[in-house]
């Protein structure tokens, strides 16, 4: 990016555009005025003919300069030709002070009243083209020397040594005005060459923020992929890994398959850390701001973290709301279970309560733990990447220090505000700030039971990717269902019409073929076989990917998922919907 001014070329050429800006009604309005009156009271000094060829050649001047003035405004010239049209300025401006300074050739010293006024009128009209000749000092000189010298030298030759001084303090006018121009010229160019610096700054800039623009839509394109193709290993890995340990009673081999499982565990959980901090990073997750009860929100982040507080030794407490807000769901949701995750590790033993409060149109939601607390300069660091408190041998078994950094990051999109309070020995607050809405009417939604038989189950698994695709037969084959594998929709098809089935549940990856995902395939399968419960298990961690596939009716899990995972979310699916065996 430029960080220097221009150079003469280009404040030279803004120069000549000024200098045709001027005011072409004035200069048409003085020149005429001004040669009319001058014509006037020479009447009785200098012949009529000579007069009216002054006043034709003062005024075909006055209407030359205007006419170059109103075409130069019409159609501007090229930056090559602006330095001809300033030359031709300057020597219509020349001619122009020559001419208007003839006249004085014909004063006489027996007139005073006459050399008075015209030494007056030649002033004001050197003094008045100043702040239309500041642009170019050659144009100013000449004009004033040219318009001064006939009178000067006119005023010299009598006499009378008043007149002698009078010439004198002409001179003087002169030089100081031009002495004037010249001090404002410098002034003129430098604010030129600012505002050419600050235009080309501009022009910089937009090129650098179309870069960047351009830079952040490849990054979103190498995350999209990243979190695909990263995902669809690490995916088939914990599958296959699931189906071995449910077919292995083998206690050796069950240990070495537990730590295989672990090491599986903290690594799907850094990639999906990784790429949520990427996403955020880049501006490409967006919000979907909904309106719902807090309460219910709240409560089931309680249900699902109870067993792990009690096994931690940790009392979850919440205080039941009736609140409602507007926010996005999702990334509420994800903002809360991260830091009462935090608050878990921290305060076993011990106990956490969660509750807000109504802080004039918002909701201040509030988790208090009893941990140790932090010091000042912990509480300064607590929301960069991979930053632990009492962790220093970064044992992953304690976390990864990004679930804070993601807190932060959700925040800023969701525009909520977050505070942590925390005191040595006393505990830690976090507080977020939530819009606070009017109750609206609630749904109610038939209970499902968590869990349900899955022996014989029809299960249709659309994947393209042969190694994920032979890892869900393994796994879903383990809940004793009768699966039915395909590359594609359209293999779907075939296959179920060769055997006569109609599947009772179908696991489909999202990104299918360019032209088709696993979205519009369950939706054509449902065309045919009825309102199919369906899972869209997708690397892709956009957040409004997740809240458009839901609008449209389909439970999605990320890659990596466990087996645990998707057999719980397939029970819970098939004992909503009834089944046509």
């Amino acid at each position: 990016m430029q960080n220097t001014l221009p150079s003469a070329g280009p404040v030279e050429a803004e120069l000549v555009r000024m200098l045709y800006q001027h005011t072409w009604i004035m200069s048409l309005a003085i020149g005429v005025t001004g040669s009319s009156f001058t014509a006037w009271m020479f009447r009785d000094t200098v012949p009529t003919a000579w007069l009216i060829a002054w006043f034709i050649a003062i005024n075909s001047i006055v209407l030359l300069r205007v006419a170059s003035m109103v075409a130069f405004r019409l159609r501007p010239p090229a930056a090559a030709a602006l330095a001809r049209w300033g030359r031709f300025q300057v020597a219509a401006v020349w001619i122009n002070g020559l001419v208007w300074g003839l006249p004085a050739l014909a004063l006489t010293s027996d007139n005073l009243i006459l050399t008075f006024f015209y030494a007056t009128l030649l002033c004001g009209f050197v003094a008045g083209a100043m702040p239309g000749l500041s642009y170019s000092v050659p144009a100013y000189a000449g004009f004033a020397v040219l318009t001064g010298v006939p009178l000067i030298g006119r005023l010299v030759s009598f006499e009378d040594p008043v007149f002698r001084l009078i010439a004198i303090l002409a001179v003087l006018f002169v030089a100081i005005n031009i002495a004037s121009v010249r001090i404002g010229n410098r002034r003129i160019r430098e604010q030129i060459r600012l505002q050419l610096a600050n235009r080309q700054l501009v022009q910089d800039l937009i090129v650098e923020k179309e870069r960047a623009e351009r830079a952040d839509a490849v990054k979103s394109q190498f995350l999209a992929a990243a979190s695909h193709d990263l995902r669809q290993p690490l995916h088939a890995l914990g599958l296959f890994v699931d189906a071995l340990d449910a077919r292995t009673t083998d206690p050796d081999l069950r240990g070495l398959i537990g730590n295989i499982q672990l090491s599986t565990s903290s690594l799907r959980d850094l990639l999906d850390a990784l790429l949520d901090i990427s996403r955020l990073d880049a501006g490409v997750t967006q919000p979907v701001l909904t309106t719902f009860p807090l309460g219910t929100l709240l409560a089931n982040l309680v249900a699902e973290l109870e067993p792990e507080a009690a096994e931690k030794g940790v009392e979850l407490r919440l205080v039941q709301t009736s609140a409602w807000v507007t926010s996005d769901a999702i990334m509420l949701t994800r903002i809360l279970l991260n830091v009462l995750a935090n608050a878990l590790h921290h305060a076993a033993p011990g106990s956490i309560l969660v509750g807000c409060r109504r802080r004039g149109g918002a909701i201040r939601i509030e988790v208090h733990d009893t941990g140790p607390g932090m010091t000042a300069d912990q509480l300064a660091r607590v929301f960069d990447e991979f930053y632990q408190v009492g962790n220093p041998q970064r044992d992953r078994r304690h976390g990864l220090g990004l679930g804070l950094a993601i807190v932060r990051r959700l925040g800023a999109v969701l525009d909520h505000e977050l505070t942590l309070q925390s005191e040595p020995g006393r505990g830690t607050t976090f507080r977020i700030e939530v819009p606070a809405e009017a109750p609206q009417p609630a749904l109610a939604t038939p209970h499902a039971p968590a869990l349900d038989l899955l022996a014989n189950i029809r299960v249709l698994v659309i994947e393209n990717d042969e190694a994920v695709r032979e890892a869900m037969r393994a796994t879903v084959e383990s809940w004793q269902c009768v699966v039915t594998l395909a590359e594609s929709c359209d293999a779907a098809f075939r296959k179920l019409e060769e055997h006569g089935q109609r599947p009772d549940l179908i696991l489909t990856d999202y990104h299918l073929a360019p032209d088709l995902n696993g979205a519009e395939a369950a939706e054509q399968l449902r065309a045919r076989y009825g309102p199919v419960p369906a899972i869209i298990v997708t690397g892709d961690t956009a957040i409004e990917r997740v809240a458009e596939l839901r609008e449209r009716g389909f439970e999605v899990l990320h890659k990596p998922v466990s087996a645990a995972r998707l057999r719980s979310l397939a029970s819970h699916l098939l004992r909503a919907a009834p089944l046509n065996r």
